[in-house]
C-alpha cells in the first residue's frame, strides 16, 4: 500500500468534525455537572444519556476511518464520561455538607483535590463563605468541596489547627497544602468577590486556573471581577505550623491576621480580635462596644461596676447577632481585691475563662471634678488619683499579663490603650477648671509612658488618647464632639498603633498631641 493509499485510509477529522465533537462533548460535560436533586437527579441521567447517544451517533456518521483515529476518540470521550459520572456521583459539582467526621476525614483523604470549609451556623461571614464555594464548585467540577459544621468534627478541629472562623483548608491528594483564615485577605469586607476566592485558590493548586480571564458573572454578591494575573501577594505573617494528621505528618502555611475568633475553642494561644473595654456601661466606653460589634470578627468583653447601670449593655448582649461575642464582668478597679490577677475569683480570671486572652486592652473609666488647689480637699485630690491613675495601674496589672500571653502567636501587636485627656499636657493645659483632674492626668500621662518602655521587649504596644471634648454625662451636652465621632476616630488610631510609635500620644484626629 502506498504512501498516498494510507493517507487516503486513515485521513484525520476535518475541522468540521472537531468542531461538532467539541460541541457535543461540551454539553456531555454540562448535563453532567449542573446540580442535582433528588427530584430531578433522574431526569440529569437520562439528559446525560441522550447526549452520550448523540456524540457517538454523529462520530458514526463521520467518514475518517473507524480504526484509526475516531476509534482512538471514542475511547478518550467514553472514559471521561465514565470519570465525569463518578465524580457527579461523589458529589463534585457542588458544595456538599458532611456531619460525620469519619466520612469528612475520609474524603479529604480519598479525594485528589478537597476544599474542606470548617464553619459556624451563628456566624454570618460563615454563611458569606459557604455562598462563595458554592459558586466556584459549580465552576471546578475536578475539585471537591465539603463543609463540616466545627462541633460535628471536634477531633479535625484540634488536629488541623482550626482556630479561627471562616477556615477554608485546602487537601492535595490527603495532604493539608493551604488555608484561608476569615477575610483579612479580601481587605476584611464581607461584600468581597467570588473572584477573589477564586484567584486565592487557584495560588493553593486546589483548583485550576481558568484557561482564559473569566467573563464578569452575575452572583447573589453582585458582578464578579475578571479572574487573570495578578500581581498583589497574600497580606500577613505567615506562621509556620507541624500537627499530626491522617494519613501522614504534613505542614501548613497559615495567615493570620484579623479573623473571627471561634467562642467553643478558647485557649491562650488562640489568635484572633479581642477587646476588653474597662468602663463600657456608659458614654465613650458604651459607644467603644457598639461600634466594634458591627465587626462581626470582634469579641468584646465590657466592664462595669454598678450592676443597676447597665441596661444598655443588656440590652445590646441580648441581640442574636452579639450571642457569644459581648461578654460583661463586673470589675472595680479602685478595688484591688476584684481585679487583682491573683485571685481565684477575680475579673481577670473570669476574662481568661470566657475569651481566653485580649489583644487590645482599653481603660475608659475615670472620674473629673476638684475645685481650685488651695481650697480643695486633700481627700478629693487623692480620689481623683487613685481613680485615673492608681485606678489604671491596678487594671495593667491584672490584665496586661494576657496581652503578653496574646503576643507569642506574633500574628499582631497587643495594644494598651489609655483614655487621657489634654487636661493632662503641660503645654495646653495652663488654665481651666479641675487642677486636681489635670493632676491625675498628667499622672496617666507618665504612667503609659513608663509602661511603654517596660513592655516593649514583650511586644505590647502602649497609646494615650485624648478623646476630645464629648456629649457624655462627664463632657455635658455642649461639647463640641460626639462619641460615635470620638469613637470613629480612636478606633482608626488604634488600628495604626504600633511598637514603633509606642508611647505616643494622640488627639482623636489622630493628631499628635503636645505633652
Amino acid at each position: 500500500m502506498s504512501h498516498s493509499e494510507d493517507a487516503d485510509v486513515l485521513r484525520p477529522p476535518t475541522p468540521e468534525v472537531d468542531a461538532k465533537v467539541s460541541e457535543l462533548a461540551s454539553r456531555l460535560h454540562s448535563s453532567a455537572t449542573r446540580d442535582t436533586t433528588v427530584e430531578n437527579s433522574k431526569d440529569i441521567d437520562d439528559s446525560l444519556s441522550d447526549d452520550e447517544d448523540k456524540l457517538f451517533e454523529e462520530l458514526e456518521k463521520d467518514e475518517f476511518d473507524m480504526s484509526g483515529l475516531r476509534e482512538k476518540r471514542m475511547e478518550e470521550l467514553k472514559a471521561q464520561i465514565t470519570q465525569v459520572r463518578d465524580m457527579r456521583e461523589n458529589e463534585h459539582g457542588r458544595l456538599t455538607e458532611i456531619t460525620d467526621e469519619k466520612e469528612a476525614i475520609k474524603t479529604s483523604a480519598n479525594e485528589s483535590r478537597c476544599i474542606v470549609h470548617f464553619y459556624h451556623r451563628d456566624f454570618r461571614r460563615c454563611d458569606i463563605m459557604n455562598k462563595h464555594l458554592e459558586i466556584l464548585a459549580s465552576r471546578h467540577f475536578k475539585t471537591r468541596f465539603i463543609k463540616v459544621f466545627v462541633e460535628n468534627v471536634p477531633w479535625l478541629v484540634e488536629k488541623l489547627q482550626v482556630k479561627v472562623l471562616p477556615c477554608v483548608v485546602c487537601f492535595i491528594r490527603g495532604v493539608s497544602k493551604d488555608r484561608v483564615v476569615g477575610f483579612e485577605e479580601f481587605g476584611n469586607e464581607d461584600g468581597f468577590k467570588t473572584a477573589s476566592l477564586e484567584l486565592r485558590l487557584t495560588q493553593s493548586g486546589v483548583i485550576d486556573k481558568p484557561d482564559e480571564p473569566r467573563q464578569k458573572l452575575a452572583t447573589p454578591f453582585g458582578t464578579t471581577g475578571m479572574v487573570g494575573s495578578s500581581s498583589s501577594r497574600i497580606r500577613g505573617r505567615e506562621v509556620f505550623l507541624h500537627y499530626g494528621y491522617v494519613p501522614m505528618t504534613s505542614r501548613i502555611y497559615i495567615h493570620f491576621l484579623s479573623p473571627i475568633r471561634h467562642p467553643l475553642l478558647k485557649n491562650k494561644d488562640m489568635p484572633g480580635t479581642g477587646y476588653l473595654i474597662v468602663g463600657a456601661n456608659r458614654g465613650i466606653g458604651l459607644e467603644f462596644v457598639k461600634q466594634l460589634l458591627r465587626k462581626s470578627e470582634n469579641i468584646v468583653v465590657g466592664t462595669y461596676r454598678n450592676p443597676s447601670a447597665i441596661n444598655e449593655l443588656d440590652k445590646l448582649s441580648e441581640v442574636p447577632s452579639n450571642k457569644g461575642r459581648l461578654n460583661l464582668v463586673r470589675l472595680d478597679m479602685n478595688n484591688e481585691q476584684s481585679c487583682k490577677a491573683s485571685r481565684t475569683h477575680d475579673a481577670a480570671s473570669e476574662v481568661r475563662a470566657k475569651i481566653g486572652t485580649i489583644d487590645i486592652l482599653i481603660v475608659n473609666a475615670g472620674v473629673h471634678g476638684g475645685k481650685a488647689l488651695l481650697t480643695e480637699e486633700i481627700s478629693n485630690v487623692s480620689r481623683l488619683f487613685d481613680n485615673n491613675v492608681l485606678g489604671p495601674l491596678r487594671i495593667c496589672q491584672a490584665f496586661v499579663p494576657l496581652l503578653q500571653d496574646r503576643s507569642t502567636a506574633k500574628d499582631l501587636v497587643p495594644k494598651l490603650v489609655l483614655l487621657s485627656s489634654e487636661s493632662g499636657s503641660l503645654t495646653v493645659s495652663k488654665h481651666g477648671r479641675g487642677p486636681a483632674y489635670a493632676i491625675s492626668k498628667a499622672g496617666l500621662n507618665m504612667l503609659g509612658r513608663k509602661l511603654a518602655h517596660e513592655l516593649e521587649p514583650s511586644g505590647v504596644a502602649v497609646g494615650l488618647l485624648h478623646p476630645g471634648w464629648v456629649q457624655t454625662d462627664m463632657g455635658g451636652s455642649n461639647a463640641l464632639t460626639t462619641p460615635e465621632d470620638s469613637v470613629r476616630g480612636m478606633l482608626q488610631v488604634i488600628e495604626n498603633l504600633n511598637i514603633s510609635n509606642s508611647g505616643g500620644f494622640w488627639d482623636y484626629e489622630g493628631k499628635e498631641h503636645p505633652w
